[in-house]
């Protein structure tokens, strides 16, 4: 039997992998507790999706494969409107904040405070998933 946690990471790996699959020239992170395996409750887990299509293309591909329509909404980072997609999946929230492809996209800290922030390439996220 499964843990819960496994369930919610099986669950961000699907989503991590559809993404991809749309939009290949994307890169993704996990970020914050869940990039550790951490889940809590019905706290969302973050993706950070890094270049590739824009949020409205993005979101109407994954729709096309078969992801529930999400909710989307901005926040403010130094200066820039960035993009949140909400997937409330009851299972699994993620919210997807999609950030132009750029060096500090890529640092492990938070965008909006500049704090340092667990993160992991969807890579090292899956095979974290799987051993």
């Amino acid at each position: 039997m499964c843990s819960p946690a496994n369930n919610v990471a099986r669950r961000l790996v699907e989503l991590l992998d559809t993404i991809e699959f749309v939009s290949p020239e994307c890169t993704l992170y996990v970020v914050g507790r869940a990039a550790v395996g951490r889940f809590r409750g019905f706290e969302p887990a973050w993706i950070r999706v890094v270049g590739g299509l824009a949020a409205p293309a993005l979101l109407d591909e994954l729709e096309l494969q078969g992801v529930p329509p999400m909710r989307v909404s901005s926040l403010s980072a130094k200066g820039q409107s960035l993009s949140v997609a909400h997937h409330e999946d009851a299972a699994c929230p993620v919210n997807l904040l999609f950030v132009p492809d750029r060096p500090a996209s890529h640092r492990p800290t938070n965008l909006v405070t500049g704090r340092p922030v667990d993160m992991v390439g969807a890579d090292r996220f899956r095979r974290g998933t799987t051993s």
